[in-house]
């Protein structure tokens, strides 16, 4: 705030801060809703992408039961043949493949856990809802600057402002 002189306060200026802060104040509500929309685009961005998380471990989990599957009818077919030899190496198989679907049972069920909770905190009720919640990169971006450039004019207004009233209050004492 300039004034003619380094003690002196412009009171056009000064109404204009405390115009400007007024408007500010008044676009506070739009401000607050848009940060709760880009809170709940993230969260909804983090349920999603543990979703993702979560389907990918399922995926893993199903191809490891077909895995169990073929191998239990190798060795029934096997023993159909009675092919001592051929049973005990389908067996071995067999037993790899219990084993390898075992260790992927629960990191399933711990991910599926982690998606349910990610909804959870989101606020959403399903998947559907949680992908129709994000935003794209852009208006992510968009939303950050005007939240961003919204608070640092706020805070610059009304540090402005309590200048002001700060010298008007001293304004009579030399």
């Amino acid at each position: 705030m300039a004034g003619s002189d380094a003690g002196t306060v412009d009171v056009n200026e000064v109404d204009e801060d405390f115009a400007h802060l007024r408007g500010l104040l008044d676009e506070l509500p739009f401000m607050e809703r848009t940060r709760d929309a880009l809170v709940r685009a993230d969260a909804a961005a983090a349920a999603v992408e543990a979703d993702r998380r979560a389907r990918d471990a399922e995926s893993l989990l199903a191809q490891a039961d077909e895995e169990l599957v073929r191998a239990r009818a190798a060795r029934v077919e096997a023993q159909a043949r009675g092919d001592a030899r051929l049973v005990e190496a389908c067996e071995c198989d067999e037993l790899f493949r219990a084993d390898s679907r075992g260790l992927r049972e629960g990191p399933a069920q711990t991910l599926r856990a982690q998606a349910d909770a990610a909804l959870e905190r989101a606020g959403l009720a399903s998947i559907d809802q949680a992908r129709a919640a994000l935003v794209d990169d852009g208006t992510r971006a968009a939303w950050e600057r005007r939240i961003a450039a919204y608070q640092r004019d706020y805070a610059e207004t009304l540090a402005r402002c309590r200048s002001a009233e700060g010298q008007g209050d001293g304004a009579g004492s030399a």
